[in-house]
């Protein structure tokens, strides 16, 4: 069994965000209804080819020195992909 530490390197790093993609997955999917029609038609995408990234938010976030950098923010569709394949990956390696 993998540790937390192998499978999220980055979790450390994000500290008290890194519940907030989990939080904004609960409050736009709030039913196992909602959740299965979603998972089923992002499913449906990706097997027939017509799956499309949406474009990130992207906001500016403020440097320590003052200056800002930019910070992309994907969808939860975008990242449950994303994250799949992460686990298996790690899984399998």
């Amino acid at each position: 069994m993998a540790t937390r530490g192998r499978e999220f390197p980055n979790s450390k790093r994000a500290g008290r965000n890194a519940s907030e993609p989990t939080r904004s997955l609960v409050n736009e999917l709030e039913k196992p209804t909602q959740i299965d029609t979603f998972l089923s038609e992002l499913a449906r995408d990706l097997k027939d080819k017509t799956y499309h990234p949406s474009p990130v938010r992207r906001v500016m976030i403020p440097k320590a020195d003052g200056s800002l950098r930019p910070l992309g923010i994907p969808t939860i569709r975008d990242r449950v992909p994303v994250c799949s394949m992460l686990w298996f990956i790690v899984r399998h390696s």
